[in-house]
């Protein structure tokens, strides 16, 4: 037993290895929990809930669910969706980089941003709509030729570009943004790049109700989720972002014998430290059976 304590004593003295942040600049918006699903806002028409299979589903519309903790310049957002509408039906979308909906639709009109005029001044859920960009989920709704992956009403996508699937099959998506006004655009679908897309000035959107692109050069903004309308039932799931500005610095090297950074070599050798130990006890084992 004396040998035994011994070993468990000095076990503490071995240096044992340590595992590091394996996403220093991952932040998950929604893991399937009550608690990180009441950390969003919903604005507009329509309504989401928390699934008992740890997803969330649009219900009616025309509304969004944002995330109001902060705004975000340079990401990357990835979450799995599956389109459990009715045939012919199916549509939703991810919103990026507008300002605050609710202060901004709040706001005196001569205090408004410039892409509020017109369908901005609707309610909170246009401010999204008509200040930052949405990126289209819609695989199989018929009455509208804007496919997944589309930059709504300034980048279309087909049914060949969307590379869209079944119903009721969960996606892999993707959206990489990069850049201050002037930002790029990267969808990505089940590891497939389906769109790349720049916001440069002078852009005219498809619909003449919408501003144009030098209306929308917003250097950061929040995340919103779409929720269409009451056909149209998507689920989402597993949401994080990746923050694209903040460094990822590597591990810093351990201090060698004289307490200063030393080389990887300089560092303690666990399995030889262990095997130490074990001989050790052995002897102490044997000291012990000698004694009267």
């Amino acid at each position: 037993m004396l040998a035994l304590a011994v070993v468990i004593g000095l076990l503490a003295f071995v240096p044992m290895p340590t595992r590091a942040a394996e996403h220093p600049r991952v932040e998950v918006l929604f893991d399937g929990t009550q608690e990180s699903f009441d950390r969003w806002r919903h604005v507009g028409g329509g309504s989401f809930e928390l699934r008992p299979d740890g997803s969330m589903r649009t219900i009616g519309g025309l509304g969004m669910l944002w995330y109001p903790a902060r705004e975000y310049t340079d990401f990357v957002l990835r979450f799995e969706w599956r389109d459990v509408s009715d045939d012919g039906v199916g549509n939703g979308g991810v919103f990026i980089r507008f300002p605050d909906p609710e202060e901004s639709a709040a706001a005196p009109v001569l205090e408004q941003h410039p892409c509020q005029a017109g369908i901005g001044q609707a309610g909170p859920a246009w401010v999204a709509i008509a200040c930052g960009h949405e990126i289209q989920i819609n695989d199989w709704q018929d009455s509208d030729g804007q496919k997944t992956g589309s930059v709504y009403n300034f980048s279309p996508n087909d049914d060949a570009a969307a590379r869209r699937t079944d119903k009721g099959t969960w996606n892999a998506y993707e959206i990489r943004v990069e850049g201050a006004g002037d930002y790029t655009v990267t969808v990505t679908r089940n590891g497939t790049v389906i769109k790349e897309w720049r916001n440069s000035p002078g852009q005219v959107s498809s619909r003449p109700t919408d501003p144009p692109t030098d209306f929308r050069q917003f250097p950061a903004g929040f995340l919103g989720l779409q929720n269409h309308g009451a056909d149209d039932v998507i689920d989402y799931r597993n949401v994080t972002v990746e923050d694209l500005t903040v460094p990822v610095d590597p591990a810093p090297p351990a201090p060698d014998g004289d307490g200063l950074p030393g080389p990887p070599e300089s560092l303690p050798d666990t399995g030889a430290a262990l095997a130490s130990l074990g001989a050790l006890a052995v002897l102490v084992g044997q000291v012990l059976r000698r004694r009267p």
